[in-house]
């Protein structure tokens, strides 16, 4: 793009468009090196693609993290647990507990009550 044409001992650069030293860096150099032309547009592409794919990844991340919070009640649900509403809002709570205890709740969801000794489980 820009050769260097000089050098000297005072850290003095002269390019095609700009000559400024590494002390001070004035507007009209840092505009002339960075003035694209065409390119410009280009880069406003790569900055909306790179924001859409900013979105989807953001988003797609909270999608799983509320179905992560969601699951051990949709299953603890699906299973007839006695306890399904308290497992669904022990899912939620570790959403906020950074999923620390989600182990323990989707286990839970899980875990069936065993039957009392009087019962009989044919009926």
């Amino acid at each position: 793009m820009f050769a260097p044409v000089h050098h000297t001992r005072s850290d003095t650069y002269e390019f095609e468009n700009a000559n400024f030293s590494d002390e001070t860096l004035g507007e009209e150099a840092v505009s002339s090196l960075f003035s694209a032309g065409d390119e410009c547009n280009v880069m406003s592409v790569l900055d909306v693609f790179a924001w859409i794919v900013l979105i989807v990844l953001v988003l797609s991340t909270i999608a799983v993290v509320v179905f992560l919070a969601m699951l051990p009640g949709m299953i603890a649900k699906r299973r007839n647990h006695p306890w399904a509403d308290a497992v669904a809002v022990g899912g939620w709570v570790t959403l906020f507990l950074g999923f620390a205890l989600w182990p323990i709740v989707l286990i839970w969801a899980y875990v069936d009550v065993p039957h009392g000794r009087g019962t009989e489980v044919g009926k």
